[in-house]
């Protein structure tokens, strides 16, 4: 099972168990249920059918659309939440809990097989029909029988079980597709015996082996090959507990399915140990005291040199700091590789998503797909993948035109979404771009001031303004960055009507709230008629990260190694380097090239720095890469102290904000006292070149 797969049936079964837990706990008291929790139920089935819609589970997908849409009701005060109604949706969801169950056993990439019935949210007739009841024609039970072969021929990879699948009789195979159903294991016992012996009887005695530790033979297929005559029998356990070896000890025995839960067990299988996520948080935060401990170690080491006095004692001393230094980035490789998997494996699941709501909607959309072998935390992947999924299917919904319409403004009847990821300054940047209508945002403010009437406190307490005036600038211009905020309000949506796909208000706040919670960050970027584009960042995976240690003016400061492409050193009496201005910004002139400078003051809002205060003193240039016209941008530094390994914080909430910065590094210095030292967002640093 791929581990786009393992992640939805991990994250399905732990929302479901939630869900079911907040009706539990108001099913008693449905008259007094807080807006926040329907809000919350909302988002979750929300959620999962989005999940279940990139994964392939269409069925599954469309039974949680319609949970949706019944607490939609109920949110907007449309139909009132009764206890008859909670017992009606444990009963769905308990449903779906063995579909579910089912689709894991199978590692089954579609859940075509199963037929899901929901009639009205009654759940007296609530089904999961593992086969048709009903009577058939002859002709429509052997298409089944045929179906169901082709079913199992398709679980079963070993090329000799598939011929063995080719043999089995209608009984058999119903036998053999019940057993899976059941989440059994199938395995086949082979045995050669000569054509002179009695191997009638000989198979018989094998038989009832195989019987008495307790497993169920559902066939015997036998062939002959030369003068021997080899009998397959294929078994499954009759009882709890697969152990192979217990049939390799009566004949030889291999797998040929295997659901995921009971792999871990057989004998033949690789070794594996499931580690739970806070544990792997635990190590990840012993490794950094250990970085801290490191670095006090390194920085004592010349006071202790200088008592001692004894050079060879200085060098044993230095070769362990750097052997530590090793060994902790070894073991930071090994943890942080217990979490990682490909981006591959979400943005696939969010590229076949796109193509299954633009199928709903009727609309025609290309797909473009740009991303490399770029690796991604497990627990942060979990996170995002709902994000993303919701940013796609925005995409496709509220910004790809009908193909009528885009031919109307002159556009191919196909639209056109790229999906794109790659790796720079300590971010993962995920961007998901349409060509479609773009987002007005005369439309947008129009139905922020309808929704304000509807929720005039909650409109109140994000203090965004009361009227159209309140989001234009003194030139009349729209300021685009706060009608963007507008989108991410809870219940907010510019559409008029709901579908499969967007409409409820359910998602973009949440959407937010998934990004903040993992120190992420989340850009808008559109024009009207020409597309939009969602640009989610998200930090590397890291414990530990090589950082420069910067002054400017007396302070420290740090930036990540990996953002600094090179450095270069200002000398007022040094013509390699001119600096000039242009269009009011201090400009260093290298190699005929022009690299636009930014201080710390300017990233931090305390005024920029003149041309007149740069050309009478050293300084330094760290080179970062930058946008649009100027490829390069150079941070200015007083002195670069050091480069050393760091272990980063994330600000307060209330502080993850500020501009230029996104983390602290706290150090403890050889007297014990501890300082912080901020780092420089590098992403941020070309956003202040005009």
């Amino acid at each position: 099972m791929n581990e786009l797969l393992k992640a939805y049936f991990d994250e399905a079964e732990e929302i479901l168990r939630s869900l079911i837990e907040q009706f539990e706990a108001i099913k008693n008291n449905v008259d007094d249920v807080p807006p926040e929790i329907i809000n919350d139920i909302v988002r979750k089935f929300h959620t999962l059918k989005g999940n279940s819609y990139s994964v392939g589970y269409m069925k599954i997908g469309d039974v949680f659309h319609s949970l949706e849409d019944r607490f939609v009701k109920i949110r907007d005060g449309e139909s009132a939440i009764t206890e008859d109604v909670i017992a009606e949706v444990i009963a769905i969801i308990s449903v779906v809990e063995d579909a579910l169950g089912q689709l894991e056993a199978m590692d089954a990439e579609s859940d075509t097989f199963i037929e899901i019935k929901v009639d009205q949210f009654q759940a007296s007739k609530v089904k999961v029909l593992r086969a048709q009841k009903e009577e058939t024609r002859p002709q429509d039970k052997k298409k089944e029988k045929e179906d169901i072969r082709s079913q199992l021929k398709n679980l079963i990879t070993d090329e000799n079980g598939i011929a063995l699948i080719e043999e089995l009789s209608d009984s058999e195979l119903s036998a053999l597709k019940k057993s899976i159903d059941q989440g059994k294991a199938v395995f086949c016992s082979f045995i050669k015996l000569s054509m002179e012996a009695d191997f009638d009887e000989e198979a018989r005695k094998i038989m009832e082996k195989i019987r008495a530790e307790n497993f169920e033979i559902i066939s015997v297929v036998t062939k002959v090959e030369g003068d021997q005559m080899i009998f397959n029998f294929i078994v499954v356990p009759s009882k709890d507990g697969v152990d192979i070896s217990k049939l390799e000890k009566i004949a030889k025995s291999y797998v040929l399915w295997m659901p995921r839960k009971v792999r871990s067990t057989i004998s033949q299988q690789k070794t594996s140990l499931r580690v739970d996520i806070e544990d792997v948080e635990k190590i990840m935060s012993i490794i950094s005291d250990m970085v801290i401990s490191k670095n006090i170690i390194r920085s004592s080491l010349s006071s202790i040199v200088e008592e001692s006095k004894n050079l060879e004692v200085e060098q044993r001393l230095r070769d362990s700091v750097a052997d530590l230094e090793r060994r902790m980035r070894e073991l930071q490789d090994i943890v942080l590789e217990m979490r990682m998997l490909p981006i591959s494996d979400i943005l696939r699941g969010v590229v076949r998503d796109v193509e299954v709501t633009a199928a709903q909607l009727g609309k025609l959309v290309e797909v473009k797909q740009s991303w490399g072998n770029i690796e991604i935390d497990s627990e942060i992947a979990r996170k995002i993948r709902n994000v993303l999924l919701h940013i796609a299917r925005n995409a496709v919904a509220h910004g790809i035109e009908y193909p009528e319409e885009r031919v109307k403004k002159g556009k191919p009847p196909k639209g056109q979404i790229t999906i794109s990821a790659e790796k720079k300054s300590g971010y993962i940047t995920i961007e998901i771009r349409d060509d479609g209508k773009g987002i007005d945002p005369k439309v947008v403010v129009e139905k922020y001031l309808e929704w304000s009437k509807r929720f005039p406190e909650l409109a109140f307490s994000y203090g965004l303004g009361t009227s159209e005036a309140s989001f234009k600038g003194a030139d009349g211009n729209w300021i685009k960055e706060k009608v963007f905020k507008l989108l991410f309000l809870p219940g907010f949506s510019t559409k008029d009507s709901t579908d499969k796909s967007a409409g409820r208000g359910a998602g973009l706040d949440e959407v937010q709230k998934e990004i903040h919670s993992i120190k992420g960050k989340i850009e808008i970027h559109s024009e009207v008629g020409e597309g939009t584009s969602f640009v989610v960042k998200i930090p590397v995976a890291k414990i530990v990260v090589e950082a420069v240690i910067l002054d400017w003016r007396g302070k420290r400061y740090a930036i990540l190694l990996s953002s600094v492409q090179r450095t270069e050193v200002y000398y007022p009496e040094d013509d390699r380097i001119v600096l000039k201005t242009m269009q009011g910004r201090p400009v260093a002139v290298m190699g005929g090239r022009e690299f636009p400078l930014v201080t710390i003051d300017e990233i931090l809002g305390k005024g920029s720095t003149s041309i007149d205060e740069l050309m009478n003193q050293k300084f330094f240039i760290l080179i970062l890469e930058g946008e649009g016209k100027y490829a390069e941008v150079g941070l200015v530094a007083t002195d670069v102290l050091e480069i050393k390994d760091v272990v980063m914080k994330s600000f307060d909430e209330e502080v993850v904000s500020m501009r230029g910065m996104f983390a602290i590094v706290e150090e403890i210095g050889a007297d014990g006292q501890k300082t912080i030292i901020p780092v420089i967002d590098a992403l941020k640093v070309p956003t202040f070149i005009q």
